[in-house]
């Protein structure tokens, strides 16, 4: 199962960010294979390279254009239970503003908003 939830929040110092987490159940990593998710042409399992191809350089590019705009993403993971990939960019929602729910299922993925102020 895959879920997705979205938050918005204020930082302690006041500023706002915008916050996307993906979480999965899938096999999950260890610390060794987190430690080389961020690093260019490397991937966590030299299986998942094999079996899914890819050059290893998604993760790195996506995590430079995040702290680009002052934002970073992080992983959390544990073997055996699944995977958190989260976003976090510097932002604000407007007082007022509406947003749209995103739909309780999509292509059989769980998707979950938590807008919070």
């Amino acid at each position: 199962m895959r879920e997705l939830n979205r938050r918005a929040r204020a930082a302690s110092d006041g500023r706002g960010f915008i916050e996307l987490a993906v979480a999965d159940t899938g096999i999950g990593m260890t610390t060794e294979q987190m430690g080389k998710l961020f690093q260019e042409f490397s991937q966590a399992s030299s299986k998942t390279a094999s079996k899914y191809g890819g050059t290893g350089l998604g993760l790195v590019i996506s995590r430079k254009f995040c702290q680009m705009m002052g934002g970073d993403i992080t992983v959390a993971s544990e073997p055996g239970k699944g995977s958190v990939f989260t976003v976090r960019l510097p932002g604000d929602i407007p007082e007022g503003a509406a947003i749209a729910p995103a739909p309780a299922q999509q292509g059989g993925r769980q998707v979950e908003d938590d807008l919070v102020r």
